[in-house]
């Protein structure tokens, strides 16, 4: 079942979480950097046989993140840590995944810091079964010094 989730609440929940965010990065952000990234991502999570597609896009994706990133889905309680973590990960889904679509509402920018709120929609192999996720996801990003992002806060359905 989807959740809707309303865009005051999305708005009210990303103002809350850029004003709280430890300011200790100080690289501003652009929309372009964000678009970078989340197109960067967007494209990693693409289904592909070729083996050289993948990893082309896996580096263009990693050169966006600091060594030392932390990858925090909060509607899981869950928090991963490291690039090479998330790299791994990205690579052990690969295979499990047969479609992914994002489509973004809209990205607030914040000192160092950002917000972008948007659809998934995605479909992949969950325990020998397609799985279809349909949802609204509000990320909030944070940039370190060198401009690379240090922190995802992720957000999914029933904020």
């Amino acid at each position: 079942m989807t959740h809707c989730i309303s865009t005051r609440r999305l708005g009210l929940v990303s103002l809350f979480l850029v004003t709280l965010l430890p300011l200790s990065a100080s690289a501003e952000p652009t929309l372009e950097d964000v678009l970078e990234f989340v197109t960067a991502e967007t494209a990693v999570k693409q289904p592909t046989e070729v083996d050289s597609e993948f990893d082309d896009r896996l580096g263009q994706f990693s050169k966006l993140m600091a060594e030392n990133i932390v990858d925090r889905h909060v509607s899981y309680g869950v928090e991963f840590s490291g690039k090479e973590n998330f790299v791994r990960r990205l690579r052990n889904g690969r295979q499990r995944m047969r479609s992914y679509k994002k489509v973004i509402h809209s990205i607030e920018l914040g000192i160092n810091t950002a917000t972008v709120r948007f659809n998934e929609r995605s479909s992949y192999m969950k325990d020998g079964a397609l799985t279809d996720y349909d949802g609204q996801m509000l990320w909030v990003l944070r940039y370190d010094d060198d401009g690379l992002v240090d922190l995802i806060y992720r957000f999914h359905d029933g904020l």
